[in-house]
């Protein structure tokens, strides 16, 4: 009943004066409460902002790290490569200065096979005017024993034949052997035989005898 009437009082007053029935003390108290709990939230905010971005920071860190490894497993790719670079560019060096001293050789054995081409065509156009000029001295030869009938003489020598040729003696038999792969001896010996042959055809009625014209040929009896 005591509180009822206590309680009916502060009612009354409170109706009649406001607040008047609050004290100081329990106003500081509830601004002091009041304070706490909007620090308290304020802070409850602040912390948990606070760990947001302490998450957002360890995940950006993360993402850094993941990046720093990254760009280090890139790095160390770009420098394999660069040493791959360089070892290929040495071989590259090293195939260029093969290929530039293979070029140089090749031009040096053109220019040695140019001189000995030259060299040979040389040796062949001497070749050829020596074989045409033995040709033709053979065929000098020739036409001496053919026109002459020098083969006829028993006693007919190399020298005979040169001093009419007006050549030395080994000369003549030099190109009768070359042109003719014979020696004096024998090459007389075949214009003597060509020779009985004719005479032998000749003489239709074989009047003479082959000991006749073996000798008018050339041949000793």
């Amino acid at each position: 009943m005591a509180r009822q009437r206590i309680h009916n009082r502060r009612a009354s007053r409170g109706a009649q004066g406001g607040f008047s029935w609050i004290s100081y003390s329990d106003m500081m108290a509830a601004l002091l409460l009041i304070f706490v709990l909007i620090l308290t939230y304020s802070l409850y905010q602040y912390f948990t902002m606070l760990e947001t971005k302490t998450l957002e920071l360890d995940l950006k860190n993360n993402e850094l790290e993941e990046q720093k490894i990254a760009l280090n497993l890139a790095t160390d790719e770009l420098n394999a490569k660069e040493q791959a670079l360089v070892i290929i560019q040495m071989d590259l060096d090293q195939l260029q200065d093969k290929l530039s001293t293979q070029e140089e050789e090749l031009n040096n054995a053109k220019a040695t096979l140019i001189i000995q081409q030259q060299a040979l065509e040389e040796a062949s156009k001497k070749l050829e005017e020596q074989q045409l000029a033995l040709s033709t001295q053979a065929q000098r030869i020739d036409d001496l024993m053919n026109q002459e009938k020098l083969y006829r003489r028993l006693d007919l020598s190399v020298g005979d034949i040169a001093e009419r040729l007006d050549e030395k003696p080994r000369v003549v038999s030099s190109v009768i052997r070359a042109c003719r792969q014979m020696n004096f001896k024998t090459y007389i010996n075949e214009f003597r035989v060509q020779e009985a042959k004719r005479l032998f055809d000749e003489d239709k009625e074989k009047t003479r005898t082959i000991e006749a014209i073996s000798v008018e040929a050339g041949f000793a009896n």
